[in-house]
């Protein structure tokens, strides 16, 4: 007995034991109705749940109602809130004149009184067919409206019961909660796509830089190591990532990033702007790479600082440019140099030369003695501009070859102080000597130290005081070489010259030392036949007080 012929029975005729009978009946038919409707239920919810396809989905919702409500079409849509229209999802055997039925339902308002009323309703097709219906299930969750079924029967409305209908409400129901889960599936499956796509993107642009990036956490742990930094640091990103900084990076790169993140991490966080810049030249790859490192802070939308990010830059370029620049910088101050002491001792020559031409066969044999005197001086000049000019362009080619023979070193300073005795008593300055009565021999280039002795002692006057200056050479003999010490007390050069001093085309930026004529190449050449000889030089030198130079040369 069908559940929806309890209403229609007529029991007043029948006997009491029939009766109970009857009832009986009843109840087990009841009690299997139910039961058939838990393992729908069961079997529906669990089929569902476990679909994120929103095609098989839908598949299963259809085929679970032909079961239950043995429909002759049905059409699943979706509720587009915007433009307030229904959507086809899924439909089957909706036939022209089936379309239209439920195009004018929704027009008519029908389901959306369905979706306020939150029930399923039963709409009779007057038009065609009395005994066939057409059944209205809202798709809906508590939050929202998700869309509509539309089922035809060709069935009465009188043989669908309110319980049949309360059933399709909560199959809607059920329906609804899995066609929005499978909305969220796909949206998160879109978003997650989404940010891998950044996350890829990221990852590239990173690893495009042209500077090394490297991002630690609070916990000094290194989060990102990119394709820069990995060349520059020479340790790949996969032997780093997750590691503490502090137990995987090189000692000099360790010692740079700690004292920022220390710094960091003990709240010396600044508002909007990089800290101040590290640099580090790095040299455990074999070559010395100069490394600038800028670093910043990331943090969350608190404000709390949860990362460190290092920016690291290859300077090498830099440096070579800046270089570059300086030697075109001198080269240029060269030309201009070399330009004014070829000029000068030439203008002297030619007029010296033009004033004898016009007093040759005078008596005045003084004057003639005098200019010839000038004339000389001016040539040596022109001569030992062109000697350093040489002696540069050999260094340059390689060129620069030694005569080594075994000399007395004593006798070579003496003979020096002797030669540059006469620019001295000119510039109103003293020489004193101090050297061993007796000394070892030492092997070599005899002119070559010559020029050297006498450059520095040049050097020491043309500097000096004006008047009253005293320069002061001393040499003395140890047991494996000799060390000679040039001192005078001239106008000295700042501490931050004394390391450029002898480099080719140097000269101190000073206003005293451009009264004095040069190229900015002696102690070049110097340094140079120093290093050939496999000695040393190194200055001492104090602005005002004057400067000292040591040289140290090996007996062998």
């Amino acid at each position: 007995m069908a559940v929806q012929e309890i209403g229609n029975l007529d029991l007043s005729q029948v006997k009491d034991s029939q009766k109970i009978a009857i009832l009986q009946k009843i109840n087990t038919d009841l009690k299997s109705s139910l039961d058939d409707i838990i393992s729908i239920l069961t079997k529906f919810s669990e089929a569902i749940s476990i679909k994120f396809d929103l095609k098989d989905l839908l598949e299963i919702v259809c085929d679970t109602l032909k079961d239950i409500v043995k429909y002759n079409a049905i059409a699943i849509t979706v509720y587009d809130g915007e433009k307030d229209t229904f959507n086809y999802m899924a439909l089957r055997n909706v036939e022209p004149a089936i379309d239209i039925k439920i195009k004018n339902i929704i027009n008519d308002g029908l389901a959306h009184w369905s979706i306020s009323q939150k029930r399923s309703i039963v709409l009779p097709d007057i038009e065609n067919n009395t005994d066939a219906t057409v059944l209205i299930v809202p798709l809906i969750t508590q939050m929202e409206t998700v869309g509509v079924i539309f089922m035809y029967c060709n069935k009465a409305a009188e043989s669908f019961m309110q319980q049949d209908l309360e059933f399709l409400n909560i199959l809607g129901a059920q329906s609804a909660i899995a066609i929005k889960n499978t909305f969220l599936y796909n949206e998160m499956g879109l978003k997650n796509q989404d940010l891998a796509n950044l996350k890829n993107y990221l990852n590239d642009v990173i690893n495009n830089m042209v500077t090394g990036i490297i991002v630690l956490d609070m916990q000094g742990v290194i989060k990102t190591f990119n394709h820069v930094a990995e060349n520059l640091i020479c340790i790949s990103a996969m032997a780093t990532i997750g590691k503490k900084f502090d137990s995987i990076l090189p000692a000099s790169i360790i010692e740079k990033l700690k004292e920022a993140f220390d710094g960091v991490a003990g709240g010396a966080v600044p508002k909007n702007k990089v800290f101040n810049e590290l640099e580090v030249d790095y040299s455990e790859t074999g070559r010395v790479i100069p490394i600038r490192i800028s670093y910043n802070c990331i943090k969350d939308s608190q404000g709390a600082v949860f990362a460190v990010i290092f920016m690291l830059r290859d300077m090498s370029e830099s440096r070579e440019i800046q270089r570059l620049r300086e030697i075109d910088k001198i080269k240029s101050e060269l030309v201009a140099n070399v330009s004014h002491e070829l000029r000068t001792p030439l203008t002297s020559i030619k007029a010296y030369s033009e004033t004898l031409l016009d007093i040759v066969g005078s008596e005045d044999v003084d004057t003639q003695k005098e200019f010839l005197n000038i004339i000389c001086q001016e040539s040596e000049r022109l001569t030992n501009l062109i000697s350093n000019l040489l002696d540069l362009s050999k260094l340059e080619a390689g060129d620069f070859k030694l005569d080594i023979t075994s000399v007395n070193l004593p006798d070579i300073v003496k003979k020096c102080a002797m030669l540059v005795k006469e620019l001295a008593s000119q510039k109103g300055v003293s020489i004193s000597v101090e050297i061993p009565q007796q000394a070892a021999p030492i092997k070599c280039d005899a002119s070559k130290i010559e020029q050297v002795i006498i450059n520095l002692l040049s050097n020491s006057i043309k500097y000096n005081k004006p008047e009253g200056g005293k320069v002061d050479i001393s040499l003395k003999e140890n047991k494996s070489n000799f060390e000679m010490v040039i001192k005078d007390t001239g106008i000295g050069m700042p501490k931050e010259a004394h390391g450029k001093i002898f480099e080719k085309f140097f000269r101190v930026d000073s206003s005293l030392t451009y009264q004095v004529s040069g190229t900015g190449l002696g102690l070049a050449i110097v340094k140079h036949i120093i290093d050939k000889h496999n000695g040393n030089i190194t200055v001492e030198s104090t602005v005002n007080v004057g400067s000292k130079f040591i040289v140290t040369l090996p007996k062998g």
